[in-house]
């Protein structure tokens, strides 16, 4: 016994989804740090949801995502580029992002993976302490060496031929979990911003790219931000991109989302039928900019 309701929804997978607000004051000309405003978590980004792939069939979706010709796994090794403290202004300056930058002088990661377990910093385990003083929003490190400007970032760079073509429906980039915080770029051009060490995120990325080109995507990641103020356990603290990176794309018209819910219609002796309720959201996406 089943239910299954469709709520449509607005046009709008063009638009950046801001969580937050990241209107803090510009002091000198100096833009605020996103990484250190607690009224910003998210620029650029979609709205969270459950995680799914489309398949072109019944048979291609019980083979696993993996097998799906609407999905291209961004896992293996990336170009990369450690740094033992944040930009002194705050923000990166994304030159590294560039399609012309040459990056034949950097070295190699795996993702997902943790930096520090592949020679770049220390872990650090703290108890019921941080690693840094307590003096939220701003991160400084306790420990006398490196020093308090101790705060670990990493760039990566990777690309891909991209298979799909964007007129026919979106192109997303997911990346399954950063240590802490992320700044994306695709093709050079700044994407969004992302903070949250243990959830996905997504991002729009249709009108950057082009069928049968070369698709560079280009992150900024550092190892603490405010968020982790509300992270910390009595644990190992490890950065980087520690889940899943992947491309995928949907028709115009697909499921943006859904939740599945159950309960028992229970009657007079206790038992019932078990109800299973399928709620989706239905998204049209328009066209990509030109």
């Amino acid at each position: 016994h089943g239910l299954i309701t469709a709520t449509p929804s607005m046009s709008s997978s063009a638009l950046p989804v801001f969580t937050g607000s990241s209107a803090l004051p510009v002091a000198s000309g100096r833009r605020p740090a996103e990484w250190e405003n607690p009224e910003c978590f998210g620029i650029g980004r979609e709205e969270a949801r459950a995680s799914h792939c489309a398949a072109e069939s019944r048979e291609a979706a019980l083979a696993g995502r993996a097998q799906s010709g609407r999905y291209l796994s961004l896992n293996g090794r990336w170009h990369f580029r450690w740094s033992e403290s944040a930009p002194a202004n705050g923000v990166p300056s994304g030159d590294f992002a560039a399609p012309t930058f040459d990056d034949s002088g950097w070295g190699e990661i795996e993702v997902p993976g943790n930096w520090e377990l592949q020679g770049h910093g220390f872990p650090i385990y703290t108890n019921v302490q941080y690693p840094f003083e307590h003096n939220p929003p701003a991160i400084a490190y306790k420990g006398r060496e490196p020093g308090a400007r101790y705060n670990p970032c990493g760039e990566y760079r990777t690309a891909v031929d991209m298979p799909w073509d964007p007129a026919a429906g979106p192109v997303y980039l997911h990346l399954g979990a950063v240590t802490s915080a992320v700044y994306v770029w695709v093709n050079g051009a700044e994407v969004g911003y992302s903070q949250d060490s243990k959830l996905p995120v997504e991002f729009d990325i249709t009108r950057h790219v082009s069928r049968g080109e070369s698709c560079l995507i280009a992150l900024f990641v550092l190892c603490w931000c405010d968020g982790a103020y509300l992270e910390d356990q009595d644990m190992w603290w490890l950065a980087g991109i520690t889940r899943d990176v992947y491309l995928y794309s949907r028709p115009s018209l697909h499921v943006r989302d859904f939740a599945v819910r159950t309960r028992i219609d229970a009657v007079g002796d206790g038992f019932g039928a078990g109800l299973v309720e399928v709620e989706l959201e239905l998204l049209r996406a328009p066209p990509p900019a030109s």
